[in-house]
């Protein structure tokens, strides 16, 4: 295993852990003792895993998850619209 697939299963676990819904950058980076720079290449480089959410968290910063948490976790209500709005960009 290489360290940057070591770093992508680190930010995987952080993103999953069960006691939050959605992770910051600055989040994952304190559960990982990865840099934010590390942090922000494992989402760009694992887009077909992870989850941006369309609203911002309450301080602005973007939020993430993966899929699979964000299906595990997510209400009817927000897969609608997670739906909806994938279909329209």
């Amino acid at each position: 295993m290489t360290a940057h697939d070591e770093e992508v299963q680190a930010v995987l676990k952080a993103l999953e852990n069960e006691k939050y819904k959605w992770r910051t950058i600055d989040g994952i980076s304190q559960e990982t003792g990865l840099s934010a720079e590390q942090v922000l290449e494992v989402l760009s480089s694992s887009s077909d895993k992870i989850v941006k959410s369309s609203i911002p968290s309450p301080e602005g910063k973007s939020l993430f998850t993966t899929r699979k948490h964000f299906r595990k976790s997510a209400n009817t209500f927000e897969k609608v619209m997670s739906a909806i709005k994938n279909r329209s960009t």
